[in-house]
């Protein structure tokens, strides 16, 4: 494997490598400081942390970077060397420790931010004290295990520049709700929707152009008052309002029926993955 990320560095044109699942020796990593050609790295092994470590050089040449299991201590060494990063995916943050006080560091480049999980008694201290130039930097921020409530909204709704916006479930708070539809958000990811959340955040949420969702109490008038929404929202069929949503498979083929003999659906650009339950 030595040669071969070695070889790699003749590769003047390579902008991105993904590794997964392997466990890099002291050379390899040498090797592959050396590829600051890249522009995008995946690295997901079971010595992450230790991984990055050995790259310095290179990762002062990344605007992608992807990991897999990661420390908390190792983001303040990422934003020291990635100060070309404009996004940072990361799988699962942890901590050596059951300290809370997490202050996620600056990096001056970094608009697209996304944890897949985070220990939950991280979260708050994390999103509160995130440091303010992101406010005006940010345009994407996922938390996929994040309950949007009171508590966290009132400072996520401080990123002015957010686009999207990838999270858990709503909280029962309409203070939360108020803050989430004032925001010029473009596209909202989020694991579990009502359906009276998801007509709220196509009244009220102007900037809206794409959900995802699952939406577990679904009925028969969910798609038809949905495209009268749309008609009245000004939504045109060459721009098509993007919706991807999880339900059983039943519910699936009936959407596409109501779908099908529906004069606007050409307004909801409607993706369905379906489940048996």
């Amino acid at each position: 494997m030595n040669n071969l990320i070695g070889s790699l560095e003749c590769l003047t044109n390579l902008r991105s490598l993904v590794f997964s699942y392997w466990t890099f020796n002291t050379d390899e990593r040498e090797q592959l400081n050396k590829l600051v050609q890249l522009d995008e790295l995946k690295i997901d092994s079971s010595q992450c942390d230790e991984d990055l470590s050995g790259i310095p050089i290179l990762l002062g040449h990344l605007r992608v970077l992807r990991i897999g299991t990661t420390q908390t201590t190792t983001l303040s060494y990422l934003a020291e060397h990635c100060t070309r990063l404009e996004k940072l995916i990361i799988t699962e943050l942890t901590a050596k420790n059951d300290n809370n006080t997490f202050n996620f560091p600056y990096f001056p480049k970094l608009i697209h931010l996304d944890i897949h999980i985070c220990r939950e008694s991280h979260l708050l201290n994390f999103i509160s004290h995130l440091d303010s130039r992101y406010n005006d930097q940010l345009e994407t921020l996922g938390i996929h295990n994040l309950n949007l409530g009171g508590n966290n909204m009132d400072h996520i709704a401080k990123l002015r520049s957010l686009k999207q916006l990838f999270a858990a479930k709503m909280l029962p708070s309409s203070f939360a709700f108020d803050l989430l539809v004032r925001m010029p958000l473009e596209s909202i990811w989020i694991s579990t929707l009502t359906q009276n959340e998801v007509f709220r955040l196509l009244f009220q949420c102007s900037s809206l152009m794409e959900l995802k969702f699952n939406c577990p109490d679904i009925n028969k008038d969910f798609l038809p008052l949905l495209l009268r929404i749309l008609v009245r929202k000004g939504i045109q069929p060459d721009r098509p309002f993007k919706i991807t949503m999880g339900n059983r498979i039943e519910i699936n083929e009936k959407l596409m029926a109501q779908m099908a003999s529906n004069p606007t659906s050409n307004l909801l650009d409607l993706r369905l993955y379906g489940f048996y339950c």
